[in-house]
C-alpha cells in the first residue's frame, strides 16, 4: 500500500507587507510597533525592519509627552516660549517706563517748598495773619510764647510759615530760625506810633544778619482797619526803607482781621520767590 503525503508550505512574499503598512495611520507607541513587526515573522526581510524603524513622526500621535516629541516639535515649542518671553518683557518695560515717567513728573512738579519767617514785635498781629493765611478761626488768639508753624498753598508754592514770638525776652532767639529763610516778613502794628522807633531798631538789626543777606523783605503794615493806623507810605518813611539797597522790599498795607491786603502781599512774595529761584 502506497501512501503519499504532500507537504506544502508558502512563505509570505514581500508584497504581503502592504497588509501592515495600512496600519501606519493608527496611533501607536514606537516600542509596541517594533515588537509587533519583529514577532510577525522571523523571516521578515531587511526592508520590513527598515520600515519598522521608519516609524512615523510622533506629531501624529495624540497624548505624547516631551520625552517622545520630535526635535521639530521641541524646536517649535522653544521658539514659542522665546516669543512669549519677549512679549512679557516688552510689557514689563512699558510698565516700568510709565512709572518712571510719573515719578519724573512728580519730581519736576511746579510746587516748591518755601520757608517764610514771620517776625515783629509782640502784639503786632503775626499769629492773626498766619491764621488768616491758613483760613483758620481768628476769634481766639493768644500771645505766641514760642513759635507756630503753618503750611499754606499759594500760586504753586508750599509756603512753610514760621511765626516766632515777639516778646522782648524771646527776640534774642530769633537768630535760631534764620537758616534757609526764603522771604522775611516783618509785621508792624501801624496803629501803635509809640513803638515805631523800637520796631525800626529791631528791623535794622535783622537786615544786618549774615544769614538773612539778600533775603527779600515784605513789611505788613497791619491793623489798617483802625482809624489811628498810619498809612504805608508814612511807615516806610519812618523806617527809612529807602536806604535799603541789598534786597528787594515791599510795604503792604493790610488788616489781619478783615484780610484786606493780605493776599496782595503773598502775591508779591510768590513773584519774588520765582525771580530768586531762577
Amino acid at each position: 500500500m502506497r501512501c503519499s503525503s504532500s507537504l506544502s508550505s508558502s512563505s509570505p512574499e514581500p508584497s504581503s507587507m502592504s497588509s501592515w503598512q495600512t496600519h501606519t495611520s493608527i496611533p501607536e507607541s514606537p516600542v509596541t510597533w517594533r515588537r509587533r513587526v519583529m514577532s510577525s515573522s522571523s523571516s521578515s526581510s531587511s526592508a520590513a525592519i527598515s520600515a519598522a524603524c521608519a516609524f512615523p513622526s510622533t506629531r501624529h500621535c495624540a497624548g505624547t509627552d516631551i520625552a517622545t516629541a520630535s526635535w521639530q516639535e521641541l524646536w517649535h515649542r522653544g521658539v514659542w516660549l522665546a516669543q512669549l518671553w519677549r512679549k512679557c518683557w516688552s510689557s514689563l518695560r512699558r510698565v516700568f517706563r510709565g512709572l518712571l515717567s510719573i515719578l519724573r513728573r512728580l519730581k519736576q512738579s511746579p510746587e516748591q517748598e518755601v520757608r517764610l519767617l514771620f517776625l515783629g514785635l509782640d502784639n503786632a498781629g503775626k499769629t492773626t495773619l498766619l491764621k488768616q493765611l491758613a483760613a483758620e478761626d481768628i476769634s481766639h488768639i493768644t500771645p505766641t510764647q514760642g513759635f507756630n508753624i503753618k503750611s499754606v498753598q499759594s500760586s504753586g508754592f508750599k509756603l512753610n510759615v514760621w511765626d516766632i514770638g515777639g516778646q522782648r525776652k524771646i527776640r534774642p532767639y530769633w537768630r535760631n530760625y534764620f537758616e534757609d529763610t526764603d522771604v522775611l516778613i516783618y509785621v508792624i502794628d501801624s496803629s501803635d506810633r509809640k513803638r515805631f522807633e523800637e520796631t525800626s531798631l529791631e528791623l535794622a538789626e535783622l537786615l544786618e544778619e549774615e544769614k538773612l543777606a539778600a533775603v527779600p523783605l515784605l513789611i505788613f503794615a497791619n491793623k489798617q482797619d483802625l482809624v489811628t493806623a498810619s498809612p504805608a507810605s508814612e511807615l516806610a518813611e519812618s523806617l527809612s526803607l529807602h536806604t535799603i539797597r541789598d534786597r528787594m522790599w515791599q510795604v503792604q498795607a493790610c488788616s489781619a482781621v478783615t484780610a484786606e491786603g493780605v493776599q496782595d502781599g503773598m502775591t508779591w512774595v510768590c513773584r519774588n520767590i520765582t525771580l530768586r529761584k531762577k
